[in-house]
């Protein structure tokens, strides 16, 4: 929910806009930044357009993570990725080919950069490469990143639209204590995915040589953390290479966070159905937030687009339960089934039995949660 800040919460917003300003202009006045990166997002489009998104920051030095790592060390981590310094107002040069954008990032180093497709390429590709480019303030050394851009096949028989926390990635998002544990102790090694989980999302993601069904993860996880993100969907053996859409956390005018968590997974969903048209999706969350709910009003503004909702059932709460129960009976009657599924195992047999995954990929997830479920 949001808020409107107090006058102690406002006089801390005005000092942190005040610290990045003044920074900013002396900077550019007196020096070059001696070390900045270019932090690049796995961005979305279609057959008319590439959109790459990316945001300009202080650098920043992380040790490469491992599973042996103290948790303090991970702690350390953390919040280096937490604490990072926005350069505001940035300049940015976005290329594909011969097609060149110039773009300014916002207050929080955030961009975004739409570039006409480019003609003559073959239609099966589906991913796309943007060159991104530092052009202001001033560096010592230039300053680039690569940023990869998915366009969805025009075979593919539907996309994939998930929630990371308990839907993915177990982080006990109804326990506060225990979903803090794991946002500030753990790292890309030692978070855990949910049973089965990375078997079921290699199923619907569909064999290596078939066309594949891309995998969009929106979340109110902050992009702070996007690059242990990817590292653990690497890790876990998640297929493809999903596009996040995260949060900002911070500071802003009406409070720590601007929107609330519905306002923000509903707007990343309409952007992605609208993007993408006509291709239809499954939808994959929990009981936890509002999941459900969300998942319905997208269900009633995108008709015939939304074939599935599975929603794991974390929420063991007698009342929840059925008010997603009722919500389950509100989506079939628009043509769609949601499913309140106590594991994987669930959700692939209705998956199987609708012919998204094969046999092979069924067991597959049996097996996994049998293994990963101890």
């Amino acid at each position: 929910m949001s808020f409107r800040p107090d006058p102690w919460l406002r006089a801390a917003l005005f000092l942190e806009r005040g610290m990045d300003r003044l920074v900013y202009f002396l900077r550019g006045k007196t020096g070059r930044f001696r070390r900045i990166r270019i932090d690049s997002y796995h961005g979305i489009g279609n057959r008319h357009l590439l959109i790459a998104r990316g945001r300009v920051l202080a650098d920043r030095s992380l040790i490469p993570s491992e599973e042996g790592h103290s948790r303090w060390r991970n702690f350390r981590s953390n919040l280096i990725r937490f604490m990072s310094r926005e350069i505001p107002y940035a300049g940015v040069i976005a290329r594909h080919g011969d097609r060149e954008v110039r773009v300014k990032a916002d207050d929080e180093g955030f961009f975004e950069a739409s570039l006409a497709f480019p003609e003559g390429l073959p239609p099966e590709q589906d991913w796309f490469r943007v060159d991104l480019i530092l052009e202001s303030p001033p560096t010592r050394d230039p300053v680039k990143a690569v940023a990869e851009i998915c366009v969805p096949h025009p075979r593919a028989p539907f996309g994939i639209i998930s929630d990371i926390d308990d839907t993915i990635l177990d982080t006990g998002s109804l326990r506060v204590w225990d979903m803090a544990k794991v946002t500030l102790f753990r790292n890309a090694h030692t978070r855990l995915p949910l049973p089965g989980a990375a078997a079921l999302f290699r199923g619907l993601h569909g064999k290596a040589g078939s066309p594949g069904r891309p995998l969009f993860c929106v979340s109110s996880s902050p992009w702070n953390i996007h690059d242990l993100l990817i590292e653990f969907f690497t890790l876990r053996g998640f297929p493809g290479r999903p596009i996040l859409f995260l949060r900002d956390w911070g500071l802003g005018p009406d409070g720590f966070l601007p929107t609330s968590h519905r306002t923000h997974k509903l707007d990343a969903l309409r952007r992605i159905l609208d993007t993408t048209a006509p291709l239809p999706f499954i939808l994959l969350g929990d009981s936890a937030q509002e999941d459900p709910e969300v998942y319905r009003e997208i269900v009633e503004a995108f008709p015939g687009r939304i074939l599935a909702v599975y929603i794991r059932n974390v929420d063991k709460d007698a009342e929840r339960q059925e008010a997603v129960r009722k919500l389950a009976l509100e989506v079939r009657g628009k043509g769609c089934d949601l499913i309140l599924a106590e594991d994987s195992l669930i959700i692939a047999q209705h998956a199987f039995g609708k012919g998204w995954i094969g046999e092979s990929d069924l067991e597959e997830v049996r097996l996994a949660l049998e293994k990963e479920g101890d």
